[in-house]
């Protein structure tokens, strides 16, 4: 599976993929993203190994939210833009 660089062109190519999908393949993204928030960003986007770390110091509820966010932004078709800058400015 293809990667995407964690900065604005790497999400709007992910973007670009994600809208080439049906509602199947969206629903498939925004189940994977909610059961399992960390392991579907590091299957989907290129983290390197501090983000990681960090991410996986957030609390568990934290990062539950976050996969709600994502399960939500994918299947309302809506840009992961303001989630990662949330998960950026709560987070960090």
């Amino acid at each position: 599976m293809k990667k995407y660089s964690l900065d604005p062109d790497g999400i709007s190519a992910f973007h670009d993929m994600i809208g080439a999908l049906g509602d199947e393949g969206l629903v498939r993204h925004a189940q994977a993203a909610s059961t399992d928030f960390l392991s579907w960003a590091a299957g989907n986007f290129e983290l390197d190994v501090s983000l990681l770390e960090e991410l996986r110091a957030l609390p568990g509820r934290f990062l539950l939210q976050a996969g709600w966010w994502a399960g939500a932004c994918l299947v309302g078709r809506m840009p992961l833009h303001f989630l990662f800058s949330c998960l950026v400015r709560r987070a960090f």
